[in-house]
């Protein structure tokens, strides 16, 4: 697994295109699913909900604060 529970992440939304970013924000991995096609899925909670993301719409979010 690439991300692991509880860890802090960013998720990106698209269009259908898959390259033009519609929605972005933070959130909390809650639990890893079964592979979509070749990329590990993911159960996020942020602003708008629980959504599910592949990994490949996600990456680590380190605070430089």
């Amino acid at each position: 697994m690439k991300f692991s529970v509880a860890e802090l992440v960013k998720w990106y939304e698209y269009y259908a295109c898959g390259t033009i970013v519609k929605d972005s924000g933070l959130g909390i991995v809650c639990n890893a699913l079964a592979k979509m096609s070749k990329a590990q899925a993911y159960h996020v909670l942020g602003r708008n909900g629980l959504k599910t993301f592949s990994e490949t719409e996600l990456e680590k979010y380190d605070s430089m604060d």
